[in-house]
């Protein structure tokens, strides 16, 4: 007796057309998703890099929780090593220069930071007045902020 499928022509069923095509879609999408990790590693995201990152976040909060005081000297030392790194990766980012980045809000605020708090500790006349710290501090995240006005009221 001959099948209904070999009478009409048809080799594929639906279901057989369907499981094709949606094996041809995830493997589209699988080679998508490869050539987009290839990439992502290329321009720095690496498992080493996200790791560092994550553990910086945690010395971080470690410094911030035990030694809030000292806090300033991890952040001026990071910011020493970052900054320029982040830079130099900016400068020679592809197709274009994107160094303009660094005009971002959120860039100028760090910046300002860094600069303030090496310019408040640093200062030999700001640690021969006696003042305490935490004063250093706020006059430092005041300057950072641009609220160098308000510290006067």
């Amino acid at each position: 007796m001959i099948s209904p499928k070999e009478a009409t022509g048809l080799e594929r069923t639906p279901s057989k057309a369907f499981r094709d095509g949606t094996r041809e879609a995830i493997q589209q999408v699988l080679t998508e998703v490869e050539s987009q990790s290839a990439k992502r590693i290329n321009e720095g995201f690496s498992e080493i890099n996200f790791t560092l990152g994550v553990i910086n976040c945690f010395v971080i909060t470690y410094v911030f929780g035990a030694f809030p005081q000292h806090l300033w000297i991890v952040y001026v030392l990071e910011s020493m090593f970052f900054f320029p790194l982040k830079a130099k990766f900016l400068w020679d980012a592809k197709p274009l220069c994107q160094i303009y980045y660094l005009l971002d809000y959120c860039w100028i605020m760090n910046i300002a930071g860094v600069v303030a708090l090496i310019a408040v500790f640093a200062g030999k006349s700001a640690l021969n007045e006696g003042k305490d710290v935490i004063a250093n501090m706020e006059n430092a995240l005041s300057v950072a902020c641009g609220l160098c006005h308000l510290r006067e009221l």
